[in-house]
């Protein structure tokens, strides 16, 4: 058996490209088309984290297998690598980005 969820992001005015779930099911990540991806907490129901790594619609985001990193890759030719902290609550400001020209 499994259960439903419907999760409303009123924050981001703009469709949803991507979405992951991490590999403990406590975080969801979301790629916008306006090039925001976000992080809610599922257990806490609550948006963890908000930010634009990108300057063109995000259309891929992934966990790391143990969640320590979150890869958002967009239409900007680049992928970004986001470095989450140990608790996994909240995005670090160190981020390391490939460009593919």
């Amino acid at each position: 058996m499994f259960s439903i969820y419907k999760f409303s992001f009123y924050l981001i005015d703009s469709a949803v490209a991507a979405v992951a779930v991490d590999s403990s099911g406590q975080l969801l990540a979301a790629g916008y088309e306006d090039a925001t991806c976000l992080l809610y907490d599922l257990r806490g129901k609550r948006v963890v984290q908000s930010y634009q790594p990108h300057s063109n619609e995000v259309r891929s985001v992934r966990f790391s297998v143990h969640s320590y990193y979150l890869l958002t890759a967009s239409y900007d030719k680049k992928v970004v690598m986001t470095s989450l902290n140990g608790k996994k609550r909240k995005t670090n400001s160190k981020r390391f980005s490939f460009n593919f020209n």
